[in-house]
């Protein structure tokens, strides 16, 4: 059976001398596996095709493999998306955005609204200030996880459902916690984290990268929401600390 699917190179690996797997987020399918056939030869015409947030449409033919789906038949590349690789901040980034979709997704699920999201992300970076790279990654995780359907409750406690109007915790598997229903293993937080968090659903990318946010601000949302994804994902972020 043969598929065309138009799709964003999440990562690449290895596979026997010549060939490599492929990791791609899918408009069509999700994320998928695909075995490029050869491609470490140095006559190869698809290598190109296996770098990383590269937007590319692919001809695909379905396999019964334990290994791999899917297998590369030919393709166009629709945008190397050369303007990600223009400095090593914003590759970084661009790094961590791929990661993170790859981490927190299973195979074979189709979301277009992921799709668009992970598209959208990796057009508005290179536009944004060098200072909102990590600001700008971290409403798109929020944004991210909320399509994965993991997101955090921050209006109310999670425990008791009241309002929330003295200190602020933040059980780590769920959300935001009152005073009087918190644990020892909760951590106290700042309740503009919560608030910035709010945004970064309602707010444009745009919007995101103009606002104003302190360093420890910033920085105690980083922590929070690292804190939070070891619930999701089993495998450790290799640049989420980067």
């Amino acid at each position: 059976m043969y598929y065309i699917v138009n799709g964003i190179v999440l990562n690449k690996m290895d596979y026997l001398e010549y060939d490599k797997f492929v990791v791609l987020y899918t408009l069509e399918l999700g994320k998928i596996r695909v075995l490029f056939k050869s491609v470490n030869k140095p006559t190869a015409k698809l290598i190109s095709f296996t770098e990383p947030a590269t937007e590319v449409e692919l001809q695909l033919v379905k396999l019964k493999s334990s290994d791999y789906m899917f297998k590369c038949a030919g393709g166009t590349v629709k945008n190397y998306n050369n303007s990600l690789r223009n400095n090593t901040e914003i590759y970084l980034y661009t790094c961590k955005v791929l990661e993170i979709v790859d981490k927190l997704t299973l195979e074979v699920v189709k979301d277009e609204q992921k799709y668009f999201l992970i598209k959208r992300m990796l057009e508005i970076l290179p536009l944004c200030d060098v200072n909102k790279y990590k600001l700008l990654y971290l409403a798109f995780v929020y944004r991210f996880i909320k399509l994965c359907g993991y997101t955090p409750k921050l209006d109310k406690c999670v425990r008791c459902g009241g309002e929330i109007n003295e200190e602020y915790f933040f059980d780590s598997s769920s959300g935001v916690v009152c005073n009087r229903c918190k644990k020892a293993s909760d951590i106290k937080i700042f309740y503009n984290a919560t608030k910035i968090i709010q945004k970064f659903y309602k707010l444009t990318a745009e919007q995101v990268c103009i606002l104003q946010l302190d360093k420890n601000t910033l920085d105690e949302i980083e922590k929070l929401t690292f804190i939070y994804l070891q619930n999701y994902i089993y495998k450790p972020l290799l640049t989420y600390y980067l």
